[in-house]
């Protein structure tokens, strides 16, 4: 998903994703993993919990 599609998101917007529950995820800018984690539900709300955020360099 582009910067562009994520920003153009409304309410109630559905974002269809191949991993399930508790499998590891790449986030990604321009290509470039910026962080992983796990996909999590909390009530009925999912997210991703951050495991690991890449640094950059100076």
């Amino acid at each position: 998903m582009t910067v562009a599609d994520l920003t153009g998101l409304t309410a109630n917007a559905v974002v269809p994703l191949e991993e399930g529950l508790n499998q590891a995820v790449e986030l990604r800018l321009n290509g470039i993993v910026v962080a992983r984690g796990e996909l999590v539900a909390v009530d009925e709300k999912f997210g991703v919990r951050l495991t690991e955020i890449s640094k950059w360099p100076a």
